[in-house]
């Protein structure tokens, strides 16, 4: 992953989804029933005490993430309409296809797969490309400029409790954030440094090169691309349409 260390900056930002003419398409969640056929209540189960140690690691439930798929797919299409990009379906993700989410052990032995990856380029050097990733979870990865990529959702686990509609937010908040140019690689030395601005979830990273989990080649390819920018990522342009 792009962050070995990341810390909250605060809100910095002067825009919302909303403000970029983005409406989320009408959802119908899955309901998920415990064993005593009750609705789970995702993102509230644990209260004060925390998790129990048995909910670590273990993925019950993964269809409770499906709404995400849909949500990628209306920022996409969004995303298409709004700016001076161009859309396509690759299959070239530097030989990384496996997504990183563990299956139930106790419900499948199948590891989950890359479904489909979209790339969405602007028409402007300095801007980042965004590749969108579906996986077989469900879930949905962002990979944007050189190095940046966030899972959505972040775990899945029992433990974490991750709710739907939280993910679908910071996968929005992070795909707009990167077409506004509200976000910034810089390579100092053997560091790499990341921030994203999102509203009211700004945060920044800082890795170590070695630790990235990217051939060696991928890194000397990301080296000369951040070393051609004399600036952080710059906005997508966008369609006259849309100004």
């Amino acid at each position: 992953m792009w962050r070995l260390k990341r810390v909250q900056l605060g809100p910095e930002v002067d825009w919302t989804v909303g403000d970029d003419g983005y409406v989320r398409p009408p959802i119908t969640p899955p309901v998920c029933l415990d064993d005593q056929g009750r609705v789970i209540d995702f993102g509230r189960r644990w209260g004060m005490d925390g998790p129990p140690v048995e909910a670590y690691s273990v993925v019950h439930h993964p269809e409770r993430f499906a709404p995400l798929v849909e949500v990628a797919q209306a920022m996409v299409e969004h995303l298409a309409r709004t700016y001076d990009v161009t859309v396509e379906d690759i299959t070239d993700l530097d030989g990384e296809r496996e997504p990183k989410w563990r299956p139930d052990p106790a419900e499948t032995d199948e590891r989950p797969v890359t479904r489909r990856a979209v790339a969405i380029t602007p028409q402007r050097g300095d801007a980042a490309r965004l590749i969108v990733v579906w996986s077989s979870f469900p879930g949905v990865e962002l990979w944007a400029g050189a190095f940046f990529r966030e899972a959505f959702p972040d775990c899945g686990c029992d433990a974490c409790d991750e709710e739907w509609s939280v993910c679908a937010d910071q996968l929005e908040q992070t795909a707009l954030a990167v077409a506004l140019g509200s976000f910034s690689e810089k390579i100092k030395g053997r560091r790499l440094e990341t921030r994203l601005r999102r509203p009211g979830s700004s945060s920044g990273g800082t890795s170590r090169l070695k630790d990235q989990s990217y051939s060696a080649a991928r890194i000397a390819r990301a080296r000369r691309l951040l070393a051609a920018r004399p600036t952080d990522w710059q906005p997508w342009p966008r369609r006259p349409a849309a100004v």
